[in-house]
């Protein structure tokens, strides 16, 4: 029993004295995120660091392709200097994208360098009950000072 008394006080103890609580964040939308997001992808290239990250909205799929939640997929860029560059880009609200394919155009001028994007982005069929899901196909450009998107035929 003495043991006892004496562990238990020495744990007390010790959790008053040497521990120290730490603050829990109180933005709601911004633990949320940090809780859901995704990196889809990390890249660096010589003059850029790059991340994809996606977040899924909440809820389930009630029946219809439209019923689904949505996908935030966010790009983020950034140049290696010591007061880097910085940008972070939104893709259309979509059903879902699919990364294939990333590469990046290292052009003389600083300005025209780019990460190039290839998507897969998913979308209502048309041909619903039959088929769900059909696919479109999309490029991006992006580097920290602006990017580009365009519809590209499969």
């Amino acid at each position: 029993m003495a043991k006892s008394i004496i562990f238990m006080c020495i744990y007390f103890i010790s959790e008053c004295c040497f521990a120290q609580s730490l603050a829990k964040e109180t933005d709601l939308k911004f633990t949320k995120f940090l809780n859901d997001f995704v990196i889809n992808k990390e890249y660096e290239t010589r003059y850029f660091r790059f991340r994809a990250l996606s977040v899924r909205e909440s809820g389930e799929c009630d029946g219809t392709p439209l019923s689904c939640p949505k996908i935030r997929f966010y790009l983020a860029i950034s140049t290696f200097d010591e007061d880097a560059e910085q940008a972070v880009y939104q893709l259309p609200l979509a059903h879902d994208w699919k990364l294939m394919k990333l590469s990046n155009i290292d052009s003389y001028g600083e300005y025209q360098r780019y990460i190039v994007l290839t998507f897969i982005k998913e979308v209502p069929s048309k041909d619903f009950p039959t088929s769900w899901w059909a696919e479109e196909k999309y490029e991006v450009k992006i580097n920290p000072w602006k990017s580009f998107i365009k519809r590209i035929e499969k």
